[in-house]
């Protein structure tokens, strides 16, 4: 039905929060600041965030034992992160991969739940912005904007892959029929109980550049 081992891939999709972007320690700080303006009097550790964290974001909260709104949760959150969201970089490989998966003729999208218009202002500011030929921002049911990029592309979802850090991401991806890879993050190791180990994948990469070699054996 999907996954079919000779389908040629012709799009790669990405997240972007832990994925191309190293930001998650500083979400994990603006996430734990906010947990303690609720009342809550231990946070997680960097590594329970790490390897627990998933959609939807207001279940982790209230498992945590946040009794708040949505809305003041993310009031709360947002000020916390606007104190920081400058500080997160690009991955040092980012741009090398871009441009050798454009060089393979693999086309190049992203779905993310940040704003479109500053994702393509960082994209900018490191000049690749132009090699993402869709760009999908604010996508809290990323299944249905995986299937939006393949209907822009015009490309059947087993040729595309979507590259995404939570299990979340994983889920969405096989929701929507594209191929799964799992980035797992380089700094600490998983525990085998991880959201993200647990999850049924396509792939598993802990470097971005290996998206490379992903790619070179399906086109």
């Amino acid at each position: 039905m999907r996954r079919f081992w000779y389908n040629k891939l012709k799009v790669v999709v990405f997240d972007v929060d832990g994925v191309l972007r190293d930001s998650i320690h500083f979400t994990w700080q603006a996430l734990s600041a906010t947990m303690r303006d609720f009342g809550v009097e231990r946070a997680p550790t960097f590594e329970e965030f790490s390897a627990y964290y998933t959609e939807p974001w207001h279940r982790y909260y209230a498992n945590w034992g946040v009794k708040a709104s949505n809305e003041d949760i993310l009031r709360c959150y947002m000020r916390h992160w606007n104190k920081v969201r400058h500080l997160p970089q690009f991955f040092p490989e980012v741009r090398e991969v871009i441009l050798r998966l454009s060089a393979l003729g693999i086309k190049l999208a992203i779905v993310t739940m940040n704003s479109e218009t500053i994702i393509r202002e960082l994209l900018r500011e490191v000049a690749i912005e132009y090699h993402f030929e869709v760009i999908i921002g604010e996508a809290e049911i990323k299944s249905s904007a995986l299937t939006e990029v393949c209907a822009r592309l015009q490309i059947e979802p087993e040729e595309a892959a979507y590259v995404g850090d939570l299990e979340s991401d994983m889920i969405f991806a096989g929701e929507a029929g594209l191929w799964r890879v799992a980035k797992h993050p380089s700094a600490i190791e998983l525990p085998e109980n991880a959201c993200l180990m647990r999850c049924e994948v396509d792939e598993r990469i802990t470097h971005l550049s290996e998206v490379i070699h992903f790619a070179r054996k399906r086109i």
